[in-house]
Formats: C-alpha cells, structure tokens, sequence
C-alpha cells in the first residue's frame, strides 16, 4: 500500500479521521488504536449475530489483533488512548463497561462465560458474562501458558475465534464446563515483541497466527507537531437482527478463496484471511456508527482490504525481526561454543603436556617410545599428544630422537637443552669436555711459594697423571687461556689446554716427607698390680716406655 491509499484510508469516514488525530496526540500510532478500537466496537455485537455459512457454517465476529513493535513501544498506551477515543452505548443509551481479563488458561476462559452459580436462595451470584476482552500485554506470557504441560489454551482460542462450544466433560461435577457456541462474544489483544513472536507464529499448522489482525505500534509518519486532542466520539450500538449481510463482492472473493485452497495454491498464513477481512469490515461498520438495519457492503470490505494489506505487512515484518534475531541467537551460541571448545582444547593441550613430561620424568633412562608414552595418556588427553610433544620439542623441554623403529622421546637438560640433531656426550658441570686439562681455580698462584694451595693438590693422582678438578673446583664456561700458566708464553690459537709445548704435563711431584717414628706415652700405675703385686718388665720395643704417676 502506498502513502496516497493510506491517507484516503483515513479520511474515508470521520470517525477514522478522529481516531487518527487522537492517537497523534498521544503520539501513538493510528493503526494499534485502531486495531483496539475495533476489538472494543466488535464487543457491540451481540453473541448470536454471526457471518452467514459461505464457508461450512456460520461463523463467529470474535476478532483477534495483535499489536506488534519492540519493547516499550506502547502497546499497552495504545489500548488506553482507544478507550478514552470512543466511548461506547448500549442502543438504551447505558454505558458500555466492558469487562477485560487477563489471559490465563482454556479451562479459565470456559468459566467466564459459564452461568454463575446459584446461590441458597437461588439466585445467581453475580451477573451473566456473555460479552469480554483478554488482554495479554507481552507475548511471552501466552508463550508461557502455551508451553505449560497439558496446555490447553491455544487449542481454545482457536474455538474461541470461531464461536464455538467451549468447555471440558471432566468427570467432577464442580469442575465440567460447557459454553454453547455462538452464546459469546470475545475479543484478544496480544501485546507482540518481533523477536518473541514464536509463540504465535510456531502456531502456524493450527491456525493460530491466521487468526490474528497484525497492527504496528510504531508510525514512521507521526508529525514533528502533536495535534490538539479531539473530544472523544461516542459510539451507539446498532440494533442488530439476525445474521450481518456480506456483499457480493466478498462471497466471490470467498469462493475463489476456497477453490485456491483445495488446489493448494494458498499461503498457510493466508488460510483465515478472508473471514478475518469479514470481521474487520464488520468491526468497521459498528464504528461508522449506523442506525439503520446493519449489513456489511462493499464501501466496508474495501476499507477492510487495507486494514489487512497492512496486517500481511506488519506480520511479514516481524517474520524477519524474527528470523534476523534467530540468527544472531544462533551466531551469538556458535561463538560461545567455539570459544568455550577452544578453552577446553587449551586446557586439554596444557594437561597432556604436564602428563608427557611427568611420565618421561618417571623412565629410569628418562626417555621411551612415542607410541609407549602415549598409551600412558588418559583417554581424553591421546588427541593431543602429537600436539603436546610438538610443543614440548618447540620450547627445548624434550628431546625428539629419530629411530628405524619410530620416535623416542627424552628429557631435556634444563640449563643446556640440546637440539635433535646434536648427539649427548658426557660433559662436566660448564659444558667443558673431559679431553681438556682444566687448571685449578688458584692456577696463576701456583707456583707461589706463599700461595695456600699449590698445583700438587689440585691434581689427582690419575694413571696419565693429567691434572683434574673436582666437581667443586671446576670453573663453569672457562674462557680459553691466552698464554702458558707456567712459563706464560703466549699461547697458538689452536693450542689444546691452558699449557705450552714445553710446560705441557704435570710437574715433578715433590718426595713424599718421612714420618717420624711414633712414640707412645703410657700412663701407668706405680708399678704394682690390681693385687699389689709388681709387675713384669715390659716386653715392648724401647720405642714404648711408661710413665708413673
């Protein structure tokens, strides 16, 4: 529909001009008071006036709008500004109050429209409810009812939009309902958030959002100036007799309908569209406010015709609000599974990296097999052993060893980690190679007679009579001597230890001193016994001798 048609739309009749200017002057938009002010003129209605049979039976003028836009976009305002816009009368002239109810199950909307019960005088409680409203400001709240177990609410609006029987044969007196058909009139206005309307939309194989008027409550053409607010109107009930008369424009519209339904060439949303169009055409003419006998013509359906261009837009709307959210959703959970799989995998990796390294430290040789350290693994760390080993090779903490019969894997030295392709020699502590004479750390005093330490205690007593150090004694990463320590000739690049070709070898080890002969001092009694007795001469060398006290 374009701009033009809108606005021919609603300079058409008064009332719809005055319903436009009112809700501009609440800054809410015409189509969502609209679509309220028809459910509550629907309500004028009397229960046993229908549609006539075009279609299987009679069918009922209960109307179903749902108000769709984000959150805080004033569905709920939008039902306030209809109801101070209209006011409504019985054709007597008394007020019409009509009752709204929060939506609650199948078996509570029954019970609205049961007779009360009698009290001991026999006289009902309180009055006949034959005429209501439900009122559902947020969709998640019949998205609730709906997923209840053993929900039957859905399954009753259903019956509830085309007037007929409500209620349950239960077994308990106190608890069956029954509500002939076409013995009420009943209105819904669903508050519907885009990305939330699966409760609605998901209905689609049961008819559920066929049913329903999708209105907007957002108006990209609200002027820059709020209008002054118009009186309200009063609307006066007509005097209804019998069924409304749909024009004959509508039947073949209808016929044509059909025959495109049983060919299968209609829509699955469009399956109620045309009855729908019929309860708004009607819902229009209580607005127009005639007197006479009232029928449905042809000026009606086409006013309704765009009242439902404008419902198969918006309902198209929010299908793709709703599947553009559903991607996001589902984009927003893909990204927070790949992460959290990501974290696992990180954590996973790091726990069989300590578990290599743990189970290597354990090899009495310190290294094994790959497909032996492997099988060590728990289960769910072998993924990740390739990826383990590979990292551990990478930071120099092990050590991967080619063979004919596959990978063996060792522990690497912490200080001076090798690479693969250097082979393992025994080494001193400094990485200097046995091959090489070592000096003592006090070489350059050696020869100092004041020095505390000489050469001939720092050397060993080996059969090649090289000097040596001991592991306390030796220096870590020596720089290579420049000249001779003996003699302190400058010494070739190429020379081999910290010695001269003259001084090469250890020097004359000084004879050994002699040690005097060992004198051992007694102390002994005076020369008596334990008895008393003297003692025998001694026995010993003259080496040994007494000493009395």
């Amino acid at each position: 529909m374009t701009g033009i048609e809108f606005e021919e739309f609603w300079t058409a009749w008064p009332i719809l001009a005055h319903i436009r200017q009112f809700a501009q002057s609440r800054r809410r938009c015409p189509w969502a008071v609209l679509g309220v002010s028809m459910v509550r003129a629907a309500g004028l209605i009397p229960p046993g006036t229908a549609l006539p049979p075009h279609a299987g039976g009679r069918a009922s003028l209960n109307l179903f709008v749902a108000l769709t836009g984000p959150s805080g976009a004033g569905k709920g305002t939008s039902e306030a500004a209809a109801r101070d816009a209209i006011a409504l009368r019985w054709h007597h002239g008394a007020v019409v109050d009509l009752p709204e109810f929060p939506i609650g199950s199948g078996e509570g909307i029954a019970r609205t429209f049961m007779p009360p019960p009698m009290d001991k005088d026999g006289l009902p409680e309180r009055e006949q409810i034959t005429t209501a409203i439900f009122s559902v400001p947020e969709i998640d709240t019949a998205a609730g009812l709906f997923s209840r177990s053993g929900s039957t609410l859905e399954s009753e609006l259903r019956k509830v939009f085309s007037g007929e029987q409500l209620g349950f044969t239960n077994a308990q007196a106190h608890t069956r309902t029954r509500v002939p058909a076409h013995t009420y009139r009943c209105g819904l206005v669903v508050g519907v958030q885009p990305g939330r309307a699966g409760a609605l939309l998901d209905g689609a194989d049961g008819g559920t959002p066929q049913r329903f008027v999708w209105l907007p409550v957002l108006d990209a053409d609200m002027p820059d100036e709020r209008p002054a607010e118009p009186a309200p109107v009063v609307i006066t009930q007509p005097r209804f007799a019998g069924d409304l008369t749909v024009p004959k424009v509508a039947r073949d519209a209808i016929d044509a309908h059909q025959l495109a339904m049983h060919r299968g060439t209609v829509d699955p949303l469009d399956g109620h569209k045309l009855l729908v169009r019929l309860k708004v055409a009607a819902a229009l003419m209580v607005l127009d406010g005639r007197d006479e006998k009232p029928a449905i013509n042809d000026e009606d359906w086409n006013l309704a015709g765009v009242v439902m261009a404008v419902s198969d837009h918006t309902r198209a709307w929010v299908q793709h609000e709703r599947t553009k959210a559903a991607q996001q959703n589902n984009r927003g959970r893909a990204l927070a599974t790949a992460e959290r799989d990501e974290v696992i995998s990180d954590r996973k990796l790091q726990r069989a990296k300590e578990a290599v390294l743990r189970w290597l430290a354990r090899q009495a040789s310190g290294e094994t097999f790959g497909a032996d350290l492997r099988r060590k693994l728990k289960a769910d760390l072998r993924d990740n052993f390739s990826a383990a080993v590979s990292e551990l090779a990478d930071e120099g903490r092990i050590i991967v060893i080619e063979t004919d019969k596959g990978s063996r894997y060792r522990l690497a030295a912490e200080s001076t980690p090798c690479t693969e392709s250097t082979p393992l020699y025994p080494q001193v502590n400094g990485g200097v190679p046995k091959v090489h004479g070592v000096p003592p750390v006090a070489a350059t005093a050696a020869d100092s007679p004041s020095s505390p330490r000489s050469d001939a205690s720092a050397q060993s007593d080996s059969p090649t009579g090289e000097p040596t150090l001991t592991t306390a004694e030796e220096p870590m990463n020596q720089p290579r001597p420049k000249v001779c320590q003996r003699c302190n000739v400058e010494l070739p690049l190429a020379a081999a230890g910290p010695f001269c070709d003259d001084c090469d070898g250890p020097p004359a080890r000084p004879p050994a001193a002699r040690k005097a002969p060992e004198t051992t001092l007694r102390v002994v009694h005076n020369g008596t016994n334990d008895r008393g007795l003297p003692r025998a001469p001694s026995k010993r060398p003259d080496a040994t001798r007494d000493v009395g006290t």
